[in-house]
């Protein structure tokens, strides 16, 4: 029996079918198969034509909505030398979304607030063309060297490398937009790796849930009145996306802005599962569903902290 012949555990099936409804078909055979292989092309070196043209080898075909993102046809786009260079950074379709839902700008400040291995971070420089600083914040020693290398190949030279427990930083709030982007139970990634089927178990996002929250709560007390917390994750699991944002609009002075993302068939979010009601607020919120978009899945919440 192969990896994608293992059947879905039986609380996986009734969990998303009381989330999917008559869509869970669609859902658990797009899960099976396998991602389309896509990166995003450096701006930081050089122009989107000019890389595209010395990048022609790769099999590139545009991701719609997006100027620097294409699919390729290379059976092994890590191995080139360009990659060596930095000229493209190998990441799937929806986690690029969480970037531009953030939209930051040459000049900010913004914290990564858990930055490893650093797609988000290297795209945030790019979005805004190596102009202003970023802290990419990374707890776990292996992976902030991971971190650290992928920013130096990438040319980002706006970008400083921390090593703290995104949790317990401190104010003053400095940042114009924080990214949270937490560990997560990983179900949207199942696609790419099936191992997160198989590693999974009913409640797995309890593990996660008291993470996520700790690191928003530090988020939004080192955001500037008015500024931008990106809260994003790979998980389809309620608990870690609508119940903590809605915990978070409880105790923090956030608000929850909608996010509009185009050439996506995209989904609000929730404000019920399991008897568990959640801020009316979170259909501002986007879900990406593999059997809608034919990416892995994800979870995007653009919150703003409240003017004093």
């Amino acid at each position: 029996m192969t990896g994608r012949e293992v059947p879905y555990p039986p609380a996986f099936i009734e969990r998303y079918s009381e989330l999917l409804g008559d869509e869970l078909e669609d859902f658990l055979e797009a899960l099976k198969r396998p991602l389309r292989r896509s990166l995003r092309l450096n701006t930081l070196r050089g122009e989107i034509e000019e890389l595209k043209e010395r990048l022609s080898y790769l099999g590139l075909e545009p991701v719609p909505s997006f100027k620097y993102a294409f699919y390729t046809s290379h059976p092994a786009p890590g191995s080139t030398l360009e990659h060596y260079l930095g000229l493209y950074y190998i990441q799937e379709v929806s986690a690029m979304l969480a970037v531009p839902a953030m939209d930051p700008k040459p000049g900010e400040r913004i914290l990564d607030i858990a930055a490893a291995p650093g797609g988000k971070s290297t795209q945030i420089c790019q979005h805004m063309e190596n102009r202003g600083v970023l802290v990419a914040n990374e707890p776990n020693p292996a992976r902030r060297v991971i971190l650290t290398g992928n920013l130096e190949r990438m040319g980002c030279a706006m970008a400083t490398v921390t090593g703290m427990d995104g949790r317990y930083l401190r104010p003053p709030p400095l940042y114009d937009r924080v990214l949270v982007d937490p560990p997560c139970s990983s179900e949207g990634t199942i696609r790419k790796n099936w191992s997160a089927l198989v590693d999974w178990s009913e409640g797995l996002h309890r593990r996660f849930v008291h993470i996520q929250r700790g690191l928003v709560k530090a988020a939004a007390n080192l955001l500037k009145p008015g500024g931008v917390l990106l809260y994003s994750t790979c998980t389809f699991a309620p608990e870690e996306n609508e119940g903590v944002v809605s915990w978070a609009l409880e105790r923090l002075p956030l608000t929850v802005e909608r996010v509009s993302i185009e050439g996506f068939e995209v989904r609000e979010g929730v404000v019920e599962f399991r008897g568990e009601r959640y801020s009316e607020e979170v259909k501002h919120c986007v879900r990406i569903y593999p059997h809608l978009t034919n990416t892995g899945g994800f979870f995007i919440a653009r919150m703003r902290r409240l003017e004093e």
